[in-house]
Order: C-alpha cells, then sequence, then structure tokens
C-alpha cells in the first residue's frame, strides 16, 4: 500500500520563466488522521469476561488496540489484534464495572471507538 504524506511548504522553480513561487503548506486537517474509528462497538458480560465486537470502518489499519479502564480510572492498553478483526473475548478482567475502548492504528496515527461499559459479577 501507498501512503503519501503532504509536504509542509515546496519552492517550485519554473525553468521556463526562472521564477519562484511558494505552494501553500498544508494545515493540519489536511494531515494525515490514521485509519477510521470502528463503530458499533459492543461489550457483555460473559461466562469468563467480557466479548468486545465492534465493526472494521477502514480499510487501511495495521492493527486494533483494545483498551481498559476501572470506572472513573485511566485508560490501559490490554491486547492488540490484528487488522480486519472484530471481536475480543477479555479473559483477565475481573468482578467490577469496566469501560472499554478500541482503536484503529496506523502509521499515520489511531483513532477510537466510544466507550462501552460493562459490569462483570
Amino acid at each position: 500500500m501507498i501512503r503519501i504524506h503532504p509536504i509542509p511548504s515546496v519552492r517550485v522553480v519554473s525553468l521556463a520563466l526562472g521564477v519562484l513561487a511558494p505552494l501553500p503548506a498544508c494545515d493540519d486537517a489536511d494531515a494525515p488522521q490514521g485509519p477510521a474509528a470502528p463503530r458499533a462497538f459492543e461489550a457483555a458480560a460473559v461466562p469468563g469476561g467480557a466479548h468486545l465486537t465492534w465493526q472494521d470502518a477502514s480499510d487501511d489499519e495495521d492493527e486494533f488496540a483494545i483498551e481498559r479502564a476501572a470506572d472513573g480510572g485511566e485508560f490501559e492498553e490490554i491486547a492488540t489484534v490484528p487488522f480486519d478483526t472484530t471481536q475480543y473475548h477479555d479473559d483477565t478482567v475481573t468482578a467490577g464495572s469496566w469501560r472499554y475502548r478500541v482503536g484503529a492504528r496506523n502509521d499515520d496515527g489511531e483513532q477510537w471507538s466510544d466507550e462501552v461499559g460493562v459490569t462483570i459479577e
């Protein structure tokens, strides 16, 4: 896959006219942002942990990162799964209320799903 990255500012020389003309600089909105965030993210308490599912909204992610946080806590990465994966079973979670999110990643960055909560009894 070829990825094109904008160059902030370039001077172009016109040999016919001998004129230097600056090209417009790219603003951050034009910069690569990473793959599209996963959609329809859901988490369900199941025997043995939490089962997470999502829709892959991108065709250029390299992997998905799964993060978990205790209610009111900071997110921590608990796993990564390969591109085109749409589910994960967290069998390391303990009893309590948890929040999850999943992010699509590539060399240009990452985009995160909405957060979902689940209670494990």
